[in-house]
């Protein structure tokens, strides 16, 4: 009995060192911070490590008295390490948040571009801004991800984007600037007008935004009633002026019998410095006796002046209608009494198509509003004029020449 007792106060002895160190080693883990410790269980003894009990020493214990087992220590796991600490970190830190976005920006992806009303010298601050709001309000019906409440300082650079508008005089003119900047302060793309005055904004503002957003440029997007500016102003234009001119002229058919014909011509020229064109028509024709001749022609022409002086010589050429006829008598027939009685194989030639004719003159009084023009014309037909007589058809080629003078006004 005694040696039994001894033997389980032993073992109660081991649980209870083997339960102190296991307090203290976790009260050490506590102080460094969750820094893993390893500990090491004594071994428990076990019975057979015990003394064994002898016969002999030990009185022979009652049957019904029961040894009690030793009691075996349950393995203890092991702590688990804790995750070590960044430097310079407090041991009590957790792991760090992310660092809050500054007041009153979010994510430049998510929020509406700016509206910045950039340059705006000489225009007065109220209607400024009431222009740089009707372009941003368009920019938004256009479907633009955009704050149409226009700001007078620019965000700050590189963050976001915007939409900035400029107001630039030109004397007394205005040019409408807007750009697209992506990030703020890098430009994108760009479009301008050149209006004839603020008012003009308003109009000007739906044709900015939608070249702006779907490329299309302004000046297809210009409609009836769209039109601002330089589109509808006039356009200068070279020095011409239009004279009207009325005249006489004398003509002759070399190789028939007309030599004396005579006529009226009207002319309508826009001249410039250098140049003149426009159109002629003449009306004449001669006596009997000079052939009985006709000629009629409607021509379209231009003229180039050798010089800039008041009196100044000038070359030209054109091409129009000519209609032509003329009588070509043949040898007289003698009465009895000695008196003609007429002509023998008397020819009424006649043609009409088309005819060139080139023309050299001279223009005076090119420095006042008036002017006086002569010049030598001559026509040539691209037909021959024909004749029926009792001996057969007969075809000749006719080259009119004419001297021609007319006053412009």
């Amino acid at each position: 009995m005694t040696q039994s007792w001894k033997n389980a106060t032993g073992a109660g002895l081991a649980l209870l060192l083997m339960a102190a160190q296991l307090g203290s080693a976790q009260a050490q883990t506590a102080a460094s911070g969750g820094a893993s410790v390893k500990l090491n269980a004594p071994a428990v003894p076990s019975a057979a490590t015990m003394p064994a009990a002898t016969s002999a020493a030990t009185p022979s214990a009652p049957a019904s008295a029961a040894v009690p087992a030793p009691v075996s220590a349950a393995p203890v796991p092991a702590p688990t390490a804790a995750p070590a600490p960044s430097p310079g970190a407090p041991p009590s830190a957790a792991v760090a948040a992310p660092a809050p976005v500054a007041a009153g920006l979010v994510d430049p992806a998510l929020e509406p571009s700016f509206c910045v009303l950039g340059v705006a010298d000489g225009i007065p601050p109220s209607d400024a801004m009431t222009a740089a709001a009707l372009v941003c309000e368009a920019l938004r019906e256009q479907h633009a991800n955009i704050d149409s409440r226009p700001l007078t300082e620019p965000p700050m650079p590189g963050r976001g984007s915007a939409y900035r508008v400029d107001l630039l005089p030109l004397g007394e003119a205005l040019v409408l600037r807007v750009a697209f900047e992506e990030p703020v302060g890098r430009v994108q793309s760009a479009r301008s007008m050149q209006l004839a005055r603020l008012e003009e904004v308003a109009i000007a503002a739906p044709r900015i935004a939608d070249s702006l957003l779907t490329g299309t440029p302004l000046a297809q997007t210009a409609k009836v009633n769209t039109l601002v500016g330089s589109e509808t102003r006039h356009y200068a234009k070279r020095y011409g002026e239009v004279k009207l001119g009325v005249g006489f002229f004398g003509f002759a058919i070399p190789g028939s019998d007309v030599l004396g014909g005579y006529g009226i011509h009207g002319q309508l020229y826009y001249e410039t410095e250098s140049y003149a064109v426009g159109g002629e028509l003449r009306l004449g024709g001669s006596s009997a006796g000079s052939g009985d001749a006709s000629m009629e022609s409607f021509s379209l022409g231009a003229r180039y002046f050798l010089s800039a002086h008041d009196i100044t010589p000038f070359v030209g050429g054109g091409a129009g209608v000519l209609w032509l006829s003329y009588v070509e008598q043949g040898s007289p027939v003698l009465s009895g009494s000695g008196f003609s009685a007429g002509y023998n194989d008397q020819r009424d030639y006649s043609g009409s198509g088309l005819a060139l004719h080139a023309e050299v003159g001279v223009e005076f009084l090119r420095l006042h509003d008036s002017r006086f023009d002569a010049l030598l014309r001559f026509d040539a037909p691209v037909y021959s004029v024909e004749a029926y007589s009792a001996t057969g058809t007969h075809k000749r080629y006719a080259l009119p020449i004419s001297l021609m003078a007319a006053y412009s006004f």
